[in-house]
């Protein structure tokens, strides 16, 4: 961001991205949860995975700070779908005797 905006306000952007990550996942976590109860562990990772892609390639094409603001707030909807499914996914397909290893 500091190539884009320069040092001073690509700290500052850097801080607005940072708070929109924590605000989203602050505010949005129960929604999605919500969203997505009726669909599958590995779809929903499947969609978290997507979101993360579509957010993080945007990036790439980003040249003003709402540009990048809009593309944190979709790769956070991918990281909460990934962080609330991806151990159920694992503790679902492990076997009982190794779960303990495999979420350590």
């Amino acid at each position: 961001m500091n190539s884009i905006f320069g040092t001073q306000a690509g700290t500052e952007g850097y801080g607005w991205l940072m708070s929109v990550n924590a605000l989203t996942v602050l505010l949005m976590t129960a929604f999605v949860i919500h969203l997505t109860l009726r669909v599958s562990r590995a779809i929903s990772m499947a969609i978290g995975c997507l979101f993360y892609v579509v957010g993080f390639g945007l990036y790439a094409v980003c040249s003003s700070l709402p540009a990048f603001l809009g593309a944190t707030f979709i790769w956070t909807i991918g990281e909460i779908l990934l962080a609330t499914n991806g151990n159920v996914f694992v503790n679902q397909h492990a076997p009982s005797t190794h779960r303990a290893r495999f979420n350590s």
